[in-house]
C-alpha cells in the first residue's frame, strides 16, 4: 500500500507539473469548489431552475454531492433510476445514492413498473429474483404468456458449450435472426470453450466483452512455447516467446529466430546448439524450459511448466489484471487436457483463430453476440443463453469473499432482464480444475444462484 500511494503522489505531480487534470479531478475538484466557496455555488446553482439526472444508480458519492450543490437554489431535481441494476461498483457506483435521495424530505417516488420488453413468464422469473437490498417493485408485463424461462443442467464447460451450439442451430432452423441471439456471462473467460466450439460448428459470432480467446495476448504468448517444440522454423513463435525474457529485446529475439531456423535447415537440434551460446539476460531459463518441453507429449502439461516455471510471475511482473490472464491460462489447460496430441490441439486453435480472422471484416448481421453481463447493459435480445451461473464463477468467488453478494445479485438481475422471449440459465454440475491455487479441483460450493431460483417459475433440462 506504501509503494502504491507513492506512485498515486508521483502521479499528481506529474499532473500539477504538466497543468493537466484527469476525469477524476475534474469531479473532485469541481466538488471542492462548491464546497470550499459558496458564492461560486450560489452562482452556479442559480442557473438551473430544473436538473434532470438519468441513470442515477450509476453514480458515486462525488457525483451525487455535486448535484445537490446545483440544486441547491431552486430544489427542483428529478432523477431516474433503478437500484436494482446498479453494478459498477468497481468503479465507485453507489446504489445507496437512489435510496439516499428518497430519503430527502419532500422527496416524491413515482414507481416506472410497466415492462414492454420482456414477456410474462420471464417477467415473473425477474420478480422473482429481485436483489435482496433493492428498493420493492414488482414490474408488470405488456406481452402475456410465453415460454418459461429453462433451468440447463450440464456436467462441464464443454457440455454446456456443446447444449448451446446445439440449441442456437435450432433456433436458426425455427427462423430465428443470429443477431436475435445472445449469450450473457459474468466473466469473459467463461466464453473460451464456448468460443471454441461455435467455430466448430460454423456459427458467426461477435464479441462485445474484449478479444477472442486466441487473439490474446497471454494465450499467444503460452502458445508461442508449444508450437516452437512443435516446429523449431516457426521463426514469428521464436521471437514471440524470446521477448518475454529479461535482458532479450528485438534484435537479439530476431537472431534467434535466424539461428534456430539455420539450424533445422541444416539437420540440426536447435535446442542444443542454442543452448552452447552465451547471450545475454535470462536467455539460459527460455532454452532449458524449451528443452524440458521437447521431452513431454500431453500439451496441458507443456502448458503448465511454462506457467510454473516461468509465465505466472511474468504475468503479475507485467500486467495489473495478471489474476484473470492466469485465469485464462488455467482455462486453457483444462482445454488442452482434453487432447493426447500437441498437434491436434494447436490444429483445433488455428482452425477457430482462422475463422475468427475471417469474419473480422464482416458485417455484425448475421452473427451472434457473446458478452459479458456488463457490456449487455442497455441492450436486448429475443433469445439470451446466461452460461456459467455456477458458484465461483457466477455470483464471482472474488466478490462473494468480499462479502459483495449483493452486487453479484444485481448483476443476475440485470443479465436476465435483456431476454425477450427466451431465456435460459445453465451451469455444470461438475467440480472445476484450477491447478495453480495450490489444489487440483475446486468443487462447486458457497452461492448458488440456481438453487435461489422458484421452482415453479422456470423448466427444468438436463443435457445427457
Amino acid at each position: 500500500l506504501d509503494e502504491i500511494a507513492k506512485v498515486f503522489e508521483l502521479y499528481e505531480e506529474e499532473k500539477r507539473s504538466q497543468n493537466v487534470v484527469d476525469y477524476d479531478d475534474l469531479l473532485f475538484l469541481a466538488y471542492r469548489l462548491f464546497e470550499e466557496h459558496p458564492k461560486i455555488r450560489d452562482h452556479e446553482a442559480e442557473r438551473f431552475l430544473w436538473i434532470l439526472v438519468d441513470e442515477f444508480q450509476d453514480t458515486n458519492y462525488v457525483q451525487y454531492k455535486i448535484v445537490e450543490h446545483l440544486a441547491s437554489k431552486h430544489g427542483n431535481i428529478m432523477v431516474v433510476g433503478d437500484d436494482a441494476q446498479s453494478i459498477y461498483s468497481f468503479r465507485g457506483a453507489r446504489y445507496e445514492n437512489v435510496e439516499d435521495f428518497m430519503r430527502v424530505e419532500g422527496t416524491k417516488v413515482f414507481k416506472i413498473q410497466t415492462n414492454y420488453r420482456s414477456t410474462e413468464s420471464i417477467v415473473k422469473l425477474v420478480n422473482g429474483m429481485l436483489p435482496s437490498r433493492a428498493v420493492p417493485k414488482e414490474l408488470k408485463p405488456v406481452k402475456k404468456d410465453g415460454m418459461k424461462p429453462v433451468v440447463v443442467k450440464t456436467w462441464d464447460r464443454y457440455e454446456e458449450a456443446r447444449f448451446v451450439a446445439q440449441r442456437i442451430l435450432e433456433l436458426f432452423d425455427e427462423g430465428v435472426k443470429p443477431e436475435e441471439i445472445a449469450v450473457l456471462y459474468r466473466s469473459h473467460s467463461h466464453s473460451l470453450e464456448l468460443q471454441m466450439e461455435l467455430a466448430r460448428s460454423k456459427i458467426d459470432y461477435r464479441i462485445l466483452s474484449g478479444p477472442r480467446f486466441t487473439e490474446s495476448a497471454h494465450v499467444k504468448d503460452v502458445l508461442a512455447f508449444l508450437r516452437i517444440v512443435m516446429n523449431s522454423k516457426d521463426k514469428s513463435a521464436w521471437i514471440r516467446a524470446a521477448k518475454l525474457f529479461y535482458g532479450i529485446g528485438d534484435k537479439t529475439a530476431s537472431k534467434i529466430a535466424d539461428y534456430a531456423y539455420s539450424c533445422s535447415e541444416e539437420g540440426v537440434d536447435p535446442f542444443e546448439e542454442l543452448s552452447k551460446l552465451n547471450l545475454p539476460g535470462d536467455f539460459r531459463n527460455f532454452i532449458e524450459i524449451l528443452r524440458a518441453l521437447r521431452g513431454m507429449e500431453k500439451p496441458a502439461e507443456m502448458i503448465e511448466k511454462v506457467l510454473s516455471d516461468f509465465y505466472s510471475e511474468y504475468l503479475e511482473r507485467t500486467y495489473p489484471d495478471f489474476r484473470e490472464r492466469q485465469l485464462d491460462v488455467e482455462r486453457l489447460i483444462e482445454i488442452a487436457s482434453r487432447y493426447r496430441s500437441v498437434e491436434q490441439f494447436l490444429t483445433d486453435l488455428s482452425v477457430a483463430e482462422n475463422v475468427e480472422i475471417q469474419r473480422m471484416g464482416s458485417q455484425e448481421n448475421g452473427k451472434i453476440t457473446l458478452t459479458t453481463v456488463h457490456q449487455a447493459k442497455g441492450l436486448e435480445w429475443k433469445v439470451v443463453f446466461l452460461i456459467s451461473v455456477n458458484p465461483g464463477d457466477f455470483p464471482n468467488y472474488l466478490a462473494v469473499l468480499e462479502g459483495n453478494i449483493d452486487e453479484e445479485e444485481r448483476i443476475f438481475y440485470v443479465a436476465i432482464t435483456r431476454a425477450k422471449e427466451q431465456l435460459y440459465i445453465s451451469y455444470q454440475a461438475s467440480g472445476v480444475s484450477y491447478p495453480f491455487r495450490g489444489n487440483k479441483l475446486l468443487l462447486r460450493s458457497g452461492e448458488n444462484f440456481v438453487d435461489k431460483i422458484p421452482p415453479h417459475l422456470v423448466e427444468y433440462w438436463e443435457v445427457r
